[in-house]
Order: C-alpha cells, then sequence, then structure tokens
C-alpha cells in the first residue's frame, strides 16, 4: 500500500508525539510500500509557525527531516489534476489544506494516514 501522511501526523511524529498514533498507524510505517508527504504540509505547518500556532524549533525540525530520511518518504507536489479534482468533492471537510489531501490521495491513487475521522467521509482509503 502506498500512503500519504497527513500533516497532523507529521507534526505529532516531529514533536515525539507518536503516543497520539494508533497501532495500524505505527505499523503502516514499517508495512507501507511507500510513504508520501504533500508539500501541502509543509505548507500547512509554516502558515501555522508564522501566526505562532504551532511550537517548531530546530529540534523539530531535525526530527522532521530525520524522519523523512529514515523513513524514505518521498515528497508529492501540488498538480493541476489535484486542484481540479477538488471541485468534484463532497464539502464533507471545509479545511482547505485537507481537501488537497485528499484529492492527491485520489488522483494517486494513495491511502491517507490521519487521525481525522472526516476523511472516511471520502473515497479514499484510510489508515487510523
Amino acid at each position: 500500500m502506498k500512503v500519504l501522511i497527513d500533516t497532523q501526523v507529521v507534526i505529532w511524529l516531529a514533536g515525539g508525539l507518536e503516543s497520539e498514533l494508533s497501532h495500524a498507524a505505527k505499523r503502516c510505517f514499517e508495512q507501507a510500500d511507500a510513504l508520501f508527504l504533500s508539500v501541502v504540509s509543509y505548507w500547512e505547518i509554516a502558515i501555522k509557525r508564522s501566526v505562532k500556532k504551532l511550537r517548531w524549533d530546530d529540534r523539530e525540525s531535525e526530527a522532521f527531516a530525520r524522519g523523512l530520511r529514515e523513513n524514505h518518504i518521498q515528497e508529492v507536489a501540488i498538480l493541476r489534476a489535484h486542484c481540479d479534482e477538488i471541485v468534484t468533492l463532497p464539502r464533507h471537510h471545509r479545511d482547505p489544506f485537507d481537501r488537497m489531501l485528499i484529492a492527491q490521495a485520489q488522483v494517486e491513487n494513495l491511502a491517507i494516514l490521519t487521525a481525522d475521522r472526516r476523511f472516511a467521509q471520502y473515497d479514499v482509503k484510510v489508515v487510523w
């Protein structure tokens, strides 16, 4: 299975909060065929940092970079096809970052590793 990691999961991992993840989510890191992180997550983290909604210092930055390397996590760029897919998504979820992750997962045929139960309302495989 190929898996796109939700921003909240990345924030938990970089902050040392692995305990927030379920056993299935932790197992996903070991068993996934490939792990992906969207540039949307980088963008969301940067915005949260800039408005002081997220404490993210050198420790988190180092953990983030190390986690990407050690888990061989690949970056997903935002493509026009992803933007077009958002137009067809039902309005179950209003967060624009999460909507883009859902669209990317649909277009790229990826499961999503998330703690957000609203993702299950979409036509996408979700790992809790």
